[in-house]
């Protein structure tokens, strides 16, 4: 049923459903709303202007979407792993706090994202950017944000970034919360 209804995204997605501990028939009674894709049924992200939502318009193998996920981890020296909004001026956003922290973070060179063939139009940038949260969570990185949690805008990759890893059935769980100011230099 679910292939018929889903086609080629239902592989997939039943495969992540099993990775959250989310039986995928659950999306047969309470199916995703207009614009939601079944990866944003998954987290729970409602916004269709989310990036999880897009469409996706590249065939990237999981071989593909890991390489250019691991590629484009610029690692820090600490175990830390700074999410948040980018700043085009360069001055407070979420490179400039990792490189400050001396923490990881994700971002695409230029030129790769180019070549790949991204486009901010669809959702394949999604696919690479979650490989590269779940990598880090599967490294038991702490995860620092340049934004307040309650300030995170839902249409933000960000927002889809956290609750990637709050999801249930992400190795090893997050649950603490520790308050900014035992992180600030």
């Amino acid at each position: 049923m679910l292939l018929t209804l889903y086609g080629d995204n239902a592989v997939d997605f039943m495969k992540r459903a099993q990775t959250f501990g989310v039986d995928p028939t659950g999306v047969l009674g309470d199916p995703p709303l207009p614009g939601q894709s079944l990866n944003s049924w998954l987290l729970g992200i409602s916004n269709s202007n989310n990036p999880v939502n897009k469409p996706l318009a590249l065939s990237l193998s999981d071989s593909q979407i890991n390489s250019l996920a691991n590629l484009s981890v610029h690692r820090g020296e600490t175990n830390e792993f700074v999410l948040g909004y980018y700043d085009p001026d360069k001055i407070s956003g979420y490179i400039e706090l990792a490189n400050d922290r001396n923490a990881s973070y994700f971002s695409v060179d230029n030129s790769l994202y180019s070549e790949t063939g991204f486009s901010s139009d669809a959702g394949d940038f999604w696919l690479v950017n979650q490989q590269a949260i779940t990598n880090a969570v599967d490294d038991r990185n702490v995860f620092v944000l340049n934004v307040k949690y309650d300030e995170i805008d839902t249409s933000k990759s960000t927002w889809a970034e956290v609750q990637l890893i709050l999801s249930p059935g992400i190795d090893g769980g997050f649950d603490m919360l520790v308050p900014i100011e035992l992180f600030t230099p």
